[in-house]
């Protein structure tokens, strides 16, 4: 047969893989055309951990290798399985180092032997190749974001949450200004000629005093409530909400979000003892970056009723889907999402208020908390999911205690009630605040936590290590900021609790490996499907906040943010945590964008769901997670089978 053929033959194969799918088929013709077949029987070494590396790397046509690692105990651990199309021997961007790991064949086998020089400054020449590749050796690649092929469609709008730096320069002739004393028609003079729709009103030193908008105009001079001629400063709204210039889109927007505003002022420092530098505008970034959840927040804040909350929600979770097909940033996705939740929620609240009022009860002057736990607590929850609720209120008179657990109790049943219509289920084990155990005074909840940290195995610790998780989302948060002093110094007191929390995090392995249809356990047992949560959040997020509790961190209840400050507070040991993060971040996109597409929770997941590029970089994820394990072992010192 003819060099020729045997050259297209194997471009043929090579273009049926990542990331020779990529390459023009020209010059995939041209590299096979410069490697080499090989052929290994079963059992064979076709490389050795720390043996130096050789010219070529492989592309296995036909055939099983296992990868193995040598182990801290001695002998070798199985760490992956390549099949067909895999490659192997190749470790992108790692220059001339030795192999990483012993490539022994599990059954007869036929590798293509493909040149390094030939094949690396081809794949640089093509963007998707080159992002694969990263993926695919890294043992935790950074956000996709950072491989994106910048001439594709859609990039800027894939990119514009994560986006690095400033918003955009800011020049004095971006905002109006204006003094305290000037009069309101003069400043409504200058916003129509300046055409803009908010002044800020500055003093002397060009320090912030105050905002005007044009919505200020209509709702207070053109009712008559205040003159046109009267001072700017009495119908300013202050104090203003004021930013530092290196915020990027994703975090002006979450501002405005949780303030419920449409105006940013900023300034040199981003506090109002500064100058200003400009003005940001809900409609200047909805103009530059497309659709913004600004106005659903404010439609969700006046839901007449649970049928248009649960509608407004649905359209929550559509813009989700369009953040996370683009790729956003998931640090923005999570806040996103539990921004909006709060919302509901609170609006939730006001509607349940209204009905007991209706009904003839009075609401009584005492403080409540309404806690989030779980993934929600975490704001970690992508997907709607069962409510894990609970609600805290401040100890009572005794003349009205009874009184007021009626009132409370009544209330988490009508909020719990409305949040089922707007799709979150109730807790199957009853764990929500419109149980009777789960809806108590703020002593009753310091006694259940203070049992917990002092009699963790009589309680069940291993069931409760959620309610942990707890975040203010309606009502007081002072009662959750108490409520997480008590815990911080009841686990001072108990220094069992910790190692035996640490020691209940292990239980969660993830699997060895991914390959064809089948995920591969320890054991060496084959599975049809990815769990999503046993195999990879379970493990990060139990890790997270044994970490977070240790080190009296329980302010901080997200996983991803709890593995930033473990990188901050321990620097040594940085890359790990961070790798870590990553590892939080990679698992919920993929489980949050395979269950809205499937129209499920995306627990489980078929290995021919997701692309190749999606398996390596999951198998990614699960050796972070076992370096996390191993780590977290030494770190509290517990003996492991």
């Amino acid at each position: 047969m003819k060099t020729s053929s045997i050259s297209l033959r194997v471009a043929d194969f090579l273009k049926q893989h990542p990331p020779f799918e990529f390459f023009g088929l020209q010059d995939l013709v041209q590299l096979a055309g410069t490697g080499r077949v090989k052929f290994h029987e079963e059992g064979e070494h076709v490389f050795d951990e720390g043996e130096p590396r050789g010219r070529h790397f492989y592309v296995i046509q036909q055939g099983t290798v296992n990868l193995y690692s040598r182990s801290a105990k001695g002998g070798e651990e199985l760490i992956d399985v390549r099949v067909e199309g895999d490659l192997l021997g190749i470790f992108w961007l790692m220059g001339e180092q030795p192999y990483r790991y012993t490539a022994i064949t599990a059954s007869d086998t036929l590798l293509y032997a493909l040149p390094f020089e030939d094949f690396l400054p081809l794949a640089a020449r093509y963007p998707a190749a080159t992002r694969y590749l990263v993926d695919y050796f890294s043992e935790m690649s950074g956000p996709k974001g950072d491989h994106t092929d910048e001439s594709s469609p859609g990039h800027e709008q894939g990119l514009w949450l994560q986006k690095s730096g400033p918003h955009h320069t800011f020049e004095p002739e971006d905002f109006l200004n204006c003094s305290p004393g000037e009069s309101i028609k003069d400043v409504a003079s200058k916003l129509s000629s300046h055409h803009q729709q908010a002044a800020i009103i500055t003093d002397d030193k060009s320090y912030p005093l105050g905002i005007v908008t044009e919505a200020d105009l209509c709702r207070r001079v053109a009712t008559a409530e205040v003159s046109p001629d009267e001072p700017v400063e009495l119908l300013m709204s202050s104090p203003v909400r004021t930013v530092s210039p290196d915020l990027n889109a994703g975090d002006l927007l979450l501002l405005m979000l949780r303030h419920r505003l449409r105006h940013l002022c900023v300034t040199q420092d981003g506090s109002p003892d500064s100058p200003v530098l400009g003005l940001i505008s809900e409609r200047e970034l909805q103009m530059n970056y497309g659709r913004l959840p600004n106005a659903l927040g404010r439609q969700i804040l006046s839901a007449p009723d649970v049928r248009t909350l649960s509608r407004l929600r649905d359209r929550a979770d559509q813009l989700l889907i369009e953040y996370l097909e683009s790729e956003a940033h998931m640090g923005f996705l999570t806040d996103f999402v539990a921004e909006i939740d709060s919302l509901v929620l609170n609006r939730a609240l006001v509607l349940a208020e209204r009905h007991l009022i209706d009904r003839g009860l009075e609401k009584p002057d005492i403080d409540f908390c309404w806690l989030a736990m779980h993934s929600e607590g975490r704001k970690e929850r992508l997907i709607r999911s069962s409510q894990r609720t609970a609600l805290v209120y401040a100890d009572p008179p005794m003349e009205i205690s009874r009184y007021c657990r009626r009132w409370f109790l009544h209330l988490a049943e009508e909020v719990s009630h409305i949040l089922v219509g707007c799709g979150f289920p109730f807790d199957t084990n009853g764990r929500l605040a419109s149980n009777t155990e789960w809806c108590q005074p703020f002593t009753t909840w310091k006694a259940y936590y203070s049992r917990w940290i002092h009699e963790p195995i009589d309680s069940n610790i291993v069931s409760l290590t959620t309610l942990f998780d707890l975040r203010a989302v309606g009502g007081n948060p002072e009662l959750a900021d108490a409520l997480r002093s008590h815990i911080r110094a009841e686990i001072k007191e108990s220094p069992n609790f910790i190692p035996l929390l640490a020691n209940d995090a292990m239980a969660n392995l993830p699997p060895v490996t991914i390959f064809r249809d089948s995920v591969m356990d320890k054991a060496g047992i084959l599975w049809s499907c990815i769990d999503t949560k046993m195999h990879a959040l379970y493990p990060l997020v139990d890790v997270a906040r044994v970490f977070a509790l240790e080190y009296e961190q329980e302010d901080c209840t997200n996983t991803m943010e709890r593995f930033e400050r473990m990188a901050e507070r321990l620097p040594e040991d940085r890359e790990l945590f961070r790798a870590a993060a990553e590892a939080v971040s990679a698992s919920l996109a993929l489980q949050s964008l395979i269950g809205h597409r499937r129209g499920d929770n995306g627990q489980f997941i078929r290995p021919h769901e997701l692309t190749k590029a999606d398996q390596e970089h999951l198998k990614g994820v699960f050796r972070t997670i076992v370096r996390l394990l191993d780590y977290a072992a030494a770190h509290f010192k517990l003996k492991l089978d």
